[in-house]
């Protein structure tokens, strides 16, 4: 385990996400406006020299490529690479093993097995976060195996609640459900926004108002549906006076082959995606 933590310092170790990809640098950014001190993250990726890769991070963010690893002791690792790549990076990382680090796996698919038996460690969590982690309002699912250290549980809980609402799951089967769902929904969710903005123009609204509409409508209504305590279905009915506009709208989208139904396929082809890279 790590020092820092074992001698009850209150201190952070230096937190490397290895992968700055989409989700990698919103993990960074996510952590960089709640607070955590710039110089205790830093990042691996082969693109580390690129500037405009990590345009708007903080020079004191480290940024290391692979082929120059840091002789890693007691910190926290985070694996946010594609799924196909994890098997071959695994075996880099028991070096860091070795010498106590902790590490944490926010790549879909790939299960705890794998990862425990490459790094030789049981110091390893699986989660699920979004993109909106990068603005603090993000979900993450999490899972680990109930041999993981309850220090080391509530290291990276803690991490992530920084970045929005944690929530663990019983199973990794769940966790490729939460990717379904959250980890991939704010593109269901900004599809909508693109799709209702598009609809407003063509019936005649200026783009900028025909944007702000769209996204100020679906930031009202989800405050609303956090904040009222009340079931979705009770909040559309308050929507909804019969036989007026809302209704003639919903009897389109709740028809057989409507809202509902696409969705349910969207999220099973993305589950089942989720699964198939789980097994390869």
């Amino acid at each position: 385990m790590p020092e820092k933590f074992e001698e009850n310092t209150g201190q952070t170790p230096d937190i490397w996400v290895i992968g700055g990809g989409k989700m990698g640098q919103a993990l960074i950014r996510g952590w960089l406006g709640a607070g955590v001190d710039a110089g205790k993250l830093g990042i691996i990726d082969p693109k580390a020299a690129d500037r405009r890769h990590f345009e708007g991070l903080p020079a004191a963010v480290k940024r290391r490529p692979p082929q120059d690893l840091p002789h890693f002791r007691d910190e926290l690792l985070v694996f946010a690479v594609k799924p196909q790549s994890l098997p071959q990076l695994l075996p880099l990382y028991q070096p860091a093993a070795l010498q106590g680090c902790w590490f944490l796996s926010v790549v879909a698919g790939q299960p705890l097995s794998l990862i425990q038996e490459q790094l030789a460690s049981v110091a390893v969590m699986r989660a699920m976060p979004n993109l909106p982690a990068a603005y603090q309002q993000g979900f993450t699912g999490c899972y680990a195996l109930p041999s993981l250290p309850s220090l080391i549980y509530q290291t990276w809980v803690g991490l992530l609640e920084k970045l929005g609402m944690v929530m663990p799951v019983e199973s990794e089967q769940q966790l490729d459900l939460v990717t379904a769902l959250s980890g991939s929904g704010p593109a269901y969710i900004f599809l909508f926004l693109e799709v209702l903005s598009a609809i407003a123009q063509e019936q005649g609204l200026p783009p900028k108002l025909a944007g702000k509409l769209a996204e100020q409508t679906l930031l009202g209504s989800a405050v609303m549906a956090s904040q009222s305590g009340m079931q979705p279905s009770l909040l559309r009915q308050q929507v909804t006076s019969p036989n007026g506009t809302t209704a003639a709208a919903l009897r389109i989208l709740m028809a057989d082959a409507g809202l509902a139904e696409l969705l349910r396929r969207a999220v099973a082809a993305a589950f089942e995606r989720a699964r198939e890279l789980r097994k390869n």
